[in-house]
């Protein structure tokens, strides 16, 4: 009777060993787990972070290179990354991955707008877990009808300065965990600052490119831009037109009324000439009162037209002080040359620009004229 108490009592003591050590398995496994996670997402930060340190300032390369890590280390099929435009203050899609692109260029959101406006406006990570039941929060604002989870991380820079958002997009339902909105927000974290760097790279080298006194292009970064022009034209046979220019009688207006006010009439040129511009034409300060302009994809005729605009916006314009000098007048006086109709050489090319300019001059001035050979002879 004893014996059989005690081998009853030794099995319920075994059962209590087996059963104990069996919880203590499974939370030895769980916890196993919980460090595989804790050890991966350790791993993806430290990719990130080692990827964007030695990717390029320039923004659209980092642009790719953060789309491409997001699907790689994230495992998201479907983001896209938001910048703030100030000007506008909106949100832009700069880059995305795995949308439909004919829908990205058109969407913005302001702050407080949709998912994304929200998160940017509080600064705070935001997460839909049915797409279903807000169909005007994603990423296409509503043109498009999506399903799944949706999630809108702000780009912080430092504690209050968001710059944009980061938005992902899983096809199921409930897809992200806290501990993803937690990883991505991390992510986001260095991403921001890759962005910001980038950003303050690109406009200190923006005002080196600047001329001081009219905010134009200055010359250094005008032959950089050229030279690559050219090349472009060379390889896939374009044209381009080069004009050069400068203002009469400049000189004369100096003498009358001096060179700060000098200095104003050129401000007010630049002004003028750029409002008559394209976005893709590049205008630049010469030197002294002498302006040049690169019109990618323009011929000898089409540039004509446009440097005659140019002559007339000015001509056309009321310049303080002008009325003191001779002419009564600020004018402006253009030469014109064309690739490869004139010269394929770069340099020849603005030579040839600068000697049909010496024409227009010698000709009273408030003039366009167009390189010919007989100019080599001047």
């Amino acid at each position: 009777m004893k014996e059989g108490a005690r081998r009853a009592k030794k099995g319920q003591k075994q059962s209590r060993t087996v059963k104990k050590t069996s919880k203590n398995n499974r939370g030895l496994t769980k916890k196993n787990h919980q460090l595989e996670e804790k050890l991966l997402e350790l791993y993806t930060l430290y990719n990130v972070s080692k990827t964007l340190m030695s990717v390029s300032l320039q923004l659209d390369g980092l642009f790719e290179v953060v789309m491409k890590l997001i699907h790689e280390s994230l495992r998201v099929d479907e983001h896209c990354l938001m910048l703030f435009d100030q000007d506008r203050s909106e949100l832009n899609i700069h880059a995305y991955y795995g949308m439909d692109e004919k829908l990205m260029n058109k969407i913005t959101f302001k702050p407080g707008e949709g998912i994304p406006g929200k998160a940017a406006e509080s600064g705070k990570p935001i997460l839909v877990n049915d797409m279903s039941k807000k169909s005007d929060y994603n990423f296409y604002k509503g043109r498009k009808k999506l399903t799944g989870s949706f999630l809108s991380v702000p780009l912080k820079i430092g504690e209050d300065d968001v710059i944009g958002v980061l938005n992902f997009r899983k096809p199921k339902k409930n897809a992200f965990t806290k501990r993803d909105v937690e990883l991505f927000s991390s992510v986001a974290e260095h991403v921001a600052i890759a962005i910001g760097n980038a950003q303050l790279y690109q406009r200190t080298r923006e005002l080196t490119n600047k001329d001081a006194l009219t905010g134009l292009y200055n010359r250094r970064y005008f032959f950089e831009r050229f030279e690559k022009e050219i090349e472009r034209a060379y390889r896939y046979h374009r044209i381009l037109s080069v004009l050069m220019l400068d203002l009469d009688h400049f000189k004369e207006f100096n003498d009358e009324n001096g060179h700060l006010k000098g200095d104003d009439v050129l401000r007010e040129t630049a002004g003028v000439l750029l409002y008559q511009l394209r976005t893709s034409d590049v205008l630049a300060r010469f030197g002294g009162d002498e302006f040049i302009i690169l019109l990618p994809e323009t011929d000898k005729e089409s540039a004509t037209v446009v440097a005659d605009k140019l002559r007339d916006g000015v001509y056309k314009n009321n310049f303080i002080g002008e009325e003191n000098i001779p002419s009564g007048k600020i004018t402006i006086s253009l030469g014109l040359a064309t690739y490869p109709q004139d010269s394929s050489d770069a340099f020849q090319l603005i030579n040839f620009a600068d000697r049909a300019l010496y024409r227009s001059k010698s000709k009273g001035g408030n003039l366009v004229c167009s390189y010919v050979p007989e100019d080599n002879n001047g």
